[in-house]
């Protein structure tokens, strides 16, 4: 999360003015400037909550599950266009074919997750 990598740069600087790496104003400054991107971040934050605090996670949750039960007749039924988009859902990043299998540097987290509990079943 980006607002504890700025309390952690916050803390380096108060390491590096105690150790006398830094003086005083530079440690103010850096200070400051996270002090300020918190903000935004927290400001940023607080609206987004405030702009869905009426979703329905549970909801949302079990109409993902609906539409993950049926990816793979969406897939076999689908166009080539759609079974493109399919793909890319799994699999993030490019798929390579190295000349004869096809790997991907990572897979979509549910989908590995998804895999793991297939996995965890049926060995």
């Amino acid at each position: 999360m980006e607002i504890d990598r700025y309390n952690a740069k916050v803390s380096k600087a108060r390491d590096l003015l105690f150790s006398e790496k830094i003086d005083s104003d530079d440690y103010k400054e850096i200070k400051e400037e996270c002090k300020k991107s918190i903000e935004t971040l927290e400001e940023e934050l607080s609206a987004f909550m405030s702009e869905h605090k009426n979703l329905d996670i549970k909801k949302s949750l079990e109409g993902a599950i609906v539409m993950v039960s049926k990816l793979s007749r969406v897939y076999k039924e689908g166009d080539i266009e759609l079974k493109r988009k399919v793909i890319s859902s799994i699999y993030p990043e490019k798929l390579v074919f190295d000349g004869t299998t096809y790997r991907t540097p990572r897979v979509n987290v549910i989908a590995r997750s998804i895999l793991l509990i297939n996995k965890v079943l049926f060995d």
